[in-house]
């Protein structure tokens, strides 16, 4: 799996990447389960516009499930690339990256 694509930071990790206005890579599983891909540089501030519905048009008309970083400490620059890369996955493809992210503190869930 690509470097980039490492899924074992930490919670710590994400607390220092958002002190340091790092960039984050995120998927996000919908309600009619699709996926979504996207980049914040404060993943536990845009989950929540995600489940508020004030954030991506996408996210909004379809409803979120689940939220799981994939890259933390990221550029701006290199997040809109691995960003990029990942929405030109498969359905399949973005599953088993999706199941490769198995950390809860790197997970975030809609409440029912």
């Amino acid at each position: 799996m690509d470097q980039s694509l490492d899924c074992g930071n930490t919670a710590a990790d994400v607390c220092k990447a958002e002190a340091a206005n790092q960039w984050c890579v995120y998927l996000i599983r919908c309600a009619d389960d699709t996926f979504y891909c996207g980049i914040s540089n404060r993943p536990a501030l845009r989950w929540a516009a995600h489940c508020a519905g004030q954030a991506a048009r996408y996210t909004r008309s379809r409803g979120v499930k689940e939220m799981r970083l994939l890259s933390v400490g990221l550029s701006r620059s290199a997040a809109g690339r691995e960003e990029w890369r990942i929405k030109q996955l498969n359905r399949q493809q973005k599953q088993l990256l999706w199941a490769a992210v198995v950390e809860t503190d790197r997970i975030w869930r809609q409440e029912a």
